[in-house]
């Protein structure tokens, strides 16, 4: 069906066709293949390839302790024609391969901020959500990632799985209730599943009258902050981040 190599830190598929094919013949035969054979840790979703590497690492157990190998994956499909001999006569034979490396897998891991606050607060969120997107950041507000009819706690659920970090903005408005609860507990799932890769951030944030709200207590056992400004709270995200603005270049 195929064959893989494994290097420092990367890995490579490779799939012989035995004749020349052009890419798109390559590619559906490659998937044919697949399914004939019941592989469910590759797969075509036209126009890309997903790679599952925890059903890839159970069923290849020799790559069950490559603690870079993870997530669910979006490959490419590199495409070659070699000239080959074969009983003396040269041939033509297409190969397609997948190469994965370590550096590849860490581009593709979840790299959303998710805002998680009160409906009321929204004006205040937005203008986090704008300030983080400006130096590169890419944020998951509800009203954004949510279209209309969709399933709330799937949708939150999503929403967490695809990031990298959690910002809860706790007011007076904010009270540990209802869907607020979803979303700390879905937080420190993901905060269990990713360890450094997740960070939880919480923002004591006053109102007017200069009150704060109160910390739920769930969210107690991790490190919290007051700040005293809009600024300060923007400072705090940032450095609490696991992921780190780049050095500036030009425009």
């Amino acid at each position: 069906m195929g064959n893989t190599s494994a290097g420092r830190e990367g890995l490579t598929i490779n799939f012989p066709i035995y004749r020349k094919a052009s890419p798109r013949e390559t590619t559906q035969i490659i998937s044919e293949t697949l399914k004939t054979n019941q592989v469910d840790w590759l797969q075509y979703e036209k126009p890309r390839w997903k790679f599952f590497t925890e059903k890839f690492k159970h069923y290849f157990s020799s790559f069950e302790n490559e603690s870079w190998l993870e997530g669910e994956l979006t490959l490419e499909l590199e495409h070659e024609t070699n000239i080959e001999i074969a009983f003396n006569k040269p041939s033509e034979r297409s190969y397609g391969r997948f190469v994965i490396t370590s550096e590849f897998v860490r581009e593709q891991l979840p790299k959303k901020i998710f805002l998680s606050h009160k409906g009321i607060d929204k004006p205040l969120i937005r203008r986090f959500k704008s300030a983080l997107e400006s130096v590169g950041f890419d944020t998951w507000l509800d009203e954004d990632a949510m279209v209309a009819g969709a399933e709330l706690e799937r949708s939150l659920l999503k929403g967490f799985q695809n990031s990298c970090a959690a910002v809860f903005f706790v007011t007076p408005n904010y009270q540990d209730s209802g869907y607020l609860a979803t979303e700390i507990n879905y937080a420190m799932q993901q905060k269990r599943e990713k360890g450094d890769r997740f960070a939880i951030i919480t923002l004591a944030l006053p109102d007017a009258a200069g009150n704060t709200g109160e910390i739920p207590d769930l969210l107690q056992q991790y490190v919290w902050k007051t700040p005293k400004s809009e600024l300060e709270a923007y400072c705090e995200i940032i450095r609490a981040l696991p992921l780190r603005i780049s050095d500036p270049l030009w425009k």
